[in-house]
């Protein structure tokens, strides 16, 4: 791998001078803003804003003795912490407004953070093919179709798993070990990149 490119700072503003990075994240706030997908709107935000209304020890059997669909959210309660602080402030605001926007605009722009925390870490990883980064990740038209379109979350475990490879390059274990370990509980299927990581580490000489 690539040297690290040096501290966080020096990795935004390394980022920051690329005109696709400008490009990439007009084109994804737009979509943010505009594009409301439809297994957002009918199942993740509604779970979570049932749980901000009720808010309870565990989200998904209230949610089902509601009568909530079972299939509303799928996912663990790392998924859910990912995405509460952006539903709850939307919420917040779509009561105070009498409106039904930005709950919507919250989820996904957590989606965007995460989106934002594996670029940040690419560069940091592979920091000598920054304009490699912009054109084949920053503006993947399938990450764009899948996330911003479609309205899927698995940027929330990749970037927990693009994270625990950072820290395992820093021989920082626990921290990766922590990191892994929300990956999983976000995503079981992240399970699967285990052994790629224990691959890294083998050809590191670090086991």
């Amino acid at each position: 791998m690539q040297q690290d490119p040096g501290p966080l700072a020096v990795t935004t503003k390394q980022i920051w001078r690329q005109p696709l990075f400008h490009a990439g994240l007009a084109a994804k706030l737009a979509l943010v803003a505009l594009v409301a997908p439809e297994v957002q709107t009918t199942w993740f935000v509604p779970f979570i804003q049932f749980w901000i209304a009720h808010p309870g020890l565990d989200p998904w059997t209230d949610f089902l003795l509601a009568g909530g669909d079972s299939m509303a959210f799928p996912y663990g309660i790392v998924m859910f912490a990912a995405h509460l602080p952006g539903v709850l402030v939307g919420t917040l605001l779509d009561r105070s407004l009498g409106l039904d926007l930005f709950a919507g605009i919250g989820f996904r722009l957590s989606l965007l953070a995460a989106d934002l925390t594996i670029l940040v870490v690419l560069v940091r990883l592979f920091g000598n093919h920054l304009k490699a980064l912009m054109g084949f990740y920053w503006l993947s038209p399938i990450a764009l179709y899948v996330t911003y379109w479609h309205g899927q979350t698995d940027f929330v475990p990749l970037a927990l798993m693009m994270l625990s490879l950072l820290f395992l390059r820093r021989e920082a274990a626990r921290p990766a070990g922590l990191a892994i370990g929300l990956a999983v509980a976000a995503k079981l299927s992240m399970a699967l990149a285990a052994p790629l990581l224990l691959l890294y580490l083998w050809n590191n000489k670090r086991l």
